[in-house]
């Protein structure tokens, strides 16, 4: 994200949100201290990435999301959106998987911290979707260790983030494999059931 859009989060946007809309932030201590890394989170709402950014505020300017692109969204919110946060966008039936993991490669490459939902979409569902695996994909071959992710509602509608331990790939291990692992991950965080193989 560019600095000043990252500066002006800080100063307003994640003040707010502390005071009004988070509960409690778990786990922080799990957060790697170097390096960059890969971020795979449940997905109850639009206010996410903005609670993702909260969670990694100190290194938000290497915060890159990788989102679908929502039709309903307004231009110009999209201009504003793409221009300043800048995240890999794809459409869903355009952008090939194989263009969109080359970019997200290039992104972790160059130092990114890449924030997937590996749902796809808005989920306000008791279980999680069934996942798509390209976040384990670009797990092994950038090497990056995962750290999961949960988003929980609590009563009061405010949230709770908790944040996992980082994931690391086994060379014996294939893709789904790794995947599922991750989805499990978020599932116990999450508080939501993942009941696919």
């Amino acid at each position: 994200m560019k600095r000043i859009f990252t500066t002006a989060n800080k100063l307003f946007v994640f003040s707010l949100l502390e005071r009004f809309l988070v509960e409690e932030i778990k786990g922080k201590e799990n957060i790697p201290q170097k390096g960059n890394f890969i971020v795979a989170s449940n997905h109850l709402d639009t206010m996410d990435s903005w609670l993702i950014g909260l969670v990694f505020k100190n290194r938000a300017e290497s915060l890159c999301f990788v989102a679908r692109r929502d039709k309903n969204l307004k231009q110009i919110w999209r201009i504003f959106i793409d221009f300043f946060a800048q995240p890999i966008v794809f459409e869903r039936g355009r952008t090939s998987r194989k263009e969109i993991l080359k970019e997200v490669i290039r992104r972790a490459k160059r130092g990114q911290i890449i924030v997937f939902y590996p749902e796809g979409d808005v989920n306000k569902k008791r279980i999680l979707l069934k996942g798509k695996n390209g976040v384990a994909e670009v797990a092994k071959k950038t090497s990056l260790p995962v750290l999961p992710l949960g988003i929980r509602k609590t009563k009061e509608m405010k949230r709770k983030i908790i944040i996992g331990k980082p994931l690391y790939s086994d060379s014996q291990e294939d893709v789904n494999g790794f995947f599922r692992k991750i989805m499990l991950e978020i599932s116990k965080l999450s508080g939501k059931a993942y009941p696919y193989d």
